[in-house]
């Protein structure tokens, strides 16, 4: 690698995240974005509010162990009906839902072209 940085902090902290995104790159913007980290709710669900806005247009954010969001200890709730727990799976649900409806009531689906799921993963493209 010829420019490569480590950045260490929890993906909870969202002063930490927005001073990675300052120190990341030369504008402050991402072509990907994997979330591959914390397994909380609110480290998932923090991450995903603080980094969707510096995803380049055309760009992915990718999250994944979202199984977690069905695991108690984590965080999520094991009913996959329990739709009032909040939960990365929940929220990106409700993204969904915004999506799909055209509301555009969440600052993610302004920008939001799609959002591709499988098993314990999804990628959203930003338009």
């Amino acid at each position: 690698m010829m420019d490569a940085h480590v950045f260490v902090g929890d993906q909870a902290d969202s002063v930490f995240l927005d001073q990675f995104v300052a120190n990341a790159t030369a504008d402050g913007l991402f072509d990907l974005v994997i979330d591959d980290g914390g397994h909380t709710m609110k480290q998932q669900i923090t991450s995903l509010e603080r980094l969707w806005p510096v995803v380049k247009p055309g760009g992915l954010y990718v999250i994944e162990d979202l199984q977690t969001s069905y695991w108690p200890e984590y965080g999520g709730v094991s009913s996959t009906t329990d739709t009032t727990k909040f939960t990365t799976m929940n929220y990106l649900r409700a993204v969904l839902d915004d999506l799909v409806a055209k509301k555009h009531t969440t600052f993610m689906t302004v920008d939001l072209l799609s959002m591709d799921c499988m098993q314990e993963i999804c990628a959203l493209k930003k338009a």
